[in-house]
């Protein structure tokens, strides 16, 4: 949360490619939280990120569809009031970017359940953990 402290400032000043790497950096860090941490700091993210959303700079708009998704991924429906400041085009990219992203993870689920089944964690002795 901390982070967020320095990176906020920086979203809210910065051009491109700084603004691109503390957004990104502001991603990693939302990945993290939970969503009774993240709801009560919309206030101070979206703003910036609104505005970085209407960058000249492609890559800058990009990373702020990541952050967004990755806000999306943490607070759901929740977070889908605060997003009326984005305009229809962007409302329907960052939906697209959500729903890709939520078919990723529901396709890796499977394979990774799959995966563990054919190759088990080792057991503890196989470990050398025998009980002593």
């Amino acid at each position: 949360r901390r982070c967020l402290g320095v990176l906020i400032p920086v979203t809210a000043r910065e051009e491109a490619p700084v603004l691109q790497a503390a957004i990104r950096a502001t991603s990693r860090v939302l990945q993290r939280m939970d969503a009774a941490e993240l709801s009560p700091l919309l206030p101070q993210l979206l703003p910036p990120l609104f505005d970085a959303f209407k960058s000249p700079s492609a890559d800058v708009r990009k990373a702020v569809v990541f952050a967004l998704v990755d806000m999306y991924l943490v607070l759901g429906e929740a977070l889908t009031p605060h997003l009326s400041e984005l305009s229809t085009s962007q409302l329907k990219l960052v939906t697209i970017y959500i729903n890709r992203t939520a078919k990723m993870r529901a396709e890796q689920a499977p394979d990774e359940a799959m995966e563990h089944m054919h190759n088990p964690p080792p057991s503890s002795s196989a470990l050398g953990n025998e009980n002593y």
